[in-house]
């Protein structure tokens, strides 16, 4: 077992009381008196250093938490600073000239938004009240990118042209009624677009059949013909 302590204040602790039993009688212990002055003199010049390395630590620790304060502040002003020439280069008519003259980046110009998402997981269904068929589906549009409207065309059989049908909006719905009596095939596409740009359309081939005595319209099948999804029957 270790004599002398390994911790600092233990240590001086351990030092200061010994130092001072043996040197009221340094021969009883086989010491001489000048063995004893010189560990009294190393007793005291380590706990007068310790203790200012205490001191001068607290002090560090005061002067770091004051200077990260004040480095806050002046991130805090400059950036209101800067704020206020931005607004007021974006009232000129050469707006690029006065970050020049300040000596500052000028604005980078917006990124473009991405084109909407492909609508996916389609549902079909014909609603009892009227015979209308309603479409639904899903879009995974970023949440910074909004205000995107879905396109619905349509075509009767697999050849020709697309014809607009309507329009949805984020609801991602659209309820088809204007669908032809004894139309038992019809292609749909939903195609998100956002100012002006277009994403990729969602296709889908649609047959109805008809059941029961009164002859109700019914999907019999669906079918996702661009690979982006699998539409299914509505619940």
């Amino acid at each position: 077992m270790a004599i002398v302590p390994t911790k600092i204040n233990d240590l001086l602790e351990f030092a200061s009381i010994h130092s001072s039993l043996w040197a009221q009688t340094p021969t009883a212990y086989g010491l001489t008196a000048a063995q004893c002055t010189a560990l009294t003199n190393a007793v005291n010049a380590a706990t007068g250093a310790y203790s200012d390395a205490l001191d001068a630590n607290q002090a560090k620790i005061k002067a770091t938490g004051t200077s990260n304060q004040k480095i806050s502040a002046l991130r805090t002003s400059l950036a209101e600073t800067i704020s206020f020439i931005k607004a007021y280069a974006e009232t000129q008519a050469d707006p690029a000239q006065i970050f020049i003259n300040a000596q500052l980046p000028p604005p980078a110009p917006p990124a473009p938004a991405p084109a909407p998402a492909t609508p996916t997981d389609v549902k079909v269904g014909v609603r009892l009240t009227d015979g209308a068929v309603e479409l639904k589906w899903k879009a995974s549009n970023p949440q910074a990118t909004g205000g995107v409207t879905y396109v619905i065309r349509r075509r009767f059989g697999s050849v020709g042209p697309f014809e607009y049908a309507g329009l949805a909006g984020s609801e991602k719905t659209f309820v088809d009624e204007t669908l032809p009596r004894g139309v038992d095939f019809v292609n749909y596409t939903i195609t998100g677009t956002r100012s002006g740009v277009s994403g990729q359309p969602c296709e889908i081939a649609v047959r109805f059949g008809t059941v029961g005595p009164g002859g109700a319209l019914n999907v019999v099948s669906v079918t996702e013909k661009t690979g982006e999804s699998t539409p299914k029957l509505a619940a």
